[in-house]
């Protein structure tokens, strides 16, 4: 029983977002959407309307009042909060999928007019039993028959919700309308927007739970991995990466760009070792350190991701033990971290920056200054969500040992 609940909870959430997803695809160019806001999903119009949609999956029980009572004695209290402190008014949906007895929702409607009857609406939706009280939701809260029938017009109740199923199928057709694609392609641009929307509704601020269909569509095409995964698994790692070699690193103006290697330390595969050895093939290919250029010196960035801080700090040890200069951002102990230590003109062997959002700072002060190169190497799903630059490579290995070869 225990089991089967947990599957219905994971169901209902993994339904939740494909819906999310299929809202953002649907949206107006002047629209934008807010996961987690109001209600699960919160659409704004670009004259200023809101609508609020509570998802609900249960496609394994019979459509009764009593279960979508709840919702809608939530949604009541946010409208009378609303009429309180003089908020606009917004527009609610509930949008839910069950397994039978929708028709009951006809209850609640005029079968000549259309109308939504305020009586029965109050009886079957607003009051409920609190032990052997019962209790109206509308009275508690103060409400006139008139606010509360202008709340019903804001309500739209759907019952007849997609299946799940049948809502994998929508997103499919919705993703290659969208992107001109086929079926399979299809399927990676759901994987990625399945990860994005996920990632996006835990963030704490309201404000970074906002997206545009543009923005999403920007944050999902993934065309660059596709290809790079075909590429690996029908030509092999040792075609692959001649490939990526030519493409990437053969030029021999490896100074004429500010040059960023991003790359992640997996310590199952990887030994602490094997990192110092990649910075140190770094610094020698790409540092103009030793150089009587007359332009400034060539010093290349450096960021390694899922590191910890001690074995970041080993690393650092060891490389400081092989007389190789570089800085991090931080010139003194308990020093606030500064992007103005990198743009230095001292001579280095390369440059770390420990934290991505710091990065992400370096990047856009050096942006305006001079040429930049990213070149991220990843494995897997372990890739940055977004482009800094024009110039972002995402280059895919099947081990962080292997860009030694490749550089």
């Amino acid at each position: 029983m225990e089991s089967r609940e947990a599957t219905a909870t994971i169901k209902g959430f993994l339904y939740q977002f494909n819906e999310t997803i299929r809202q953002i695809l649907m949206l107006e160019s002047t629209s934008n959407l807010t996961i987690e806001g109001i209600e699960d999903i919160d659409i704004m119009t670009g004259d200023g309307q809101t609508n609020a949609i509570q998802c609900k999956y249960y496609e394994a029980t019979e459509y009764n009042h009593s279960v979508i009572k709840p919702a809608i004695e939530w949604m009541l209290k946010d409208y009378k909060n609303r009429l309180d402190k003089g908020d606009n008014i917004i527009s609610y949906k509930l949008y839910g999928c069950y397994s039978k007895g929708q028709e009951k929702l006809k209850e609640l409607i005029d079968e000549q007019s259309g109308v939504r009857k305020l009586g029965e609406f109050k009886e079957k939706l607003l009051t409920k039993k609190k032990g052997k009280e019962i209790v109206k939701i509308y009275e508690k809260l103060g409400l006139e028959d008139e606010e509360v029938s202008n709340f019903i017009n804001q309500l739209d109740i759907d019952n007849r919700a997609l299946s799940f199923e049948e809502l994998s199928k929508e997103l499919n057709s919705l993703f290659r309308e969208t992107f001109e694609c086929g079926a399979i392609e299809a399927e990676y641009y759901y994987a990625s927007a399945l990860h994005l929307v996920s990632h996006l509704s835990i963030k704490k601020e309201k404000k970074d739970r906002i997206i545009s269909k543009e923005i999403f569509k920007e944050k999902i095409d993934n065309k660059e991995f596709m290809f790079n995964e075909w590429y690996l698994y029908f030509k092999g790692d040792d075609e692959y990466y001649k490939e990526i070699t030519k493409t990437y690193f053969s030029a021999l103006n490896n100074f004429v760009h500010a040059n960023v290697f991003i790359f992640a330390y997996d310590r199952n595969k990887d030994s602490l070792k094997q990192i110092r050895d990649l910075i140190i093939t770094i610094a020698k290919k790409y540092s103009d350190v030793e150089s009587n250029r007359k332009i400034d010196y060539s010093k290349p960035i450096i960021h390694i991701k899922d590191i910890k801080p001690d074995e970041l700090s080993e690393v650092k040890n060891e490389l400081y033990e092989h007389e190789l200069d570089f800085i991090d951002g931080f010139p003194y102990k308990y020093s606030k971290f500064r992007t103005q230590e990198f743009m230095t003109s001292k001579p280095l062997h390369f440059m770390f920056v420990d934290d991505f959002e710091c990065l992400k700072d370096v990047i856009k002060e050096l942006d305006s200054k001079k040429s930049i190169k990213i070149y991220e190497f990843y494995s897997n799903s372990n890739y940055s969500k977004e482009r800094l630059i024009w110039g972002h490579n995402m280059i895919r290995v099947k081990n962080t040992s292997d860009i030694e070869g490749i550089i």
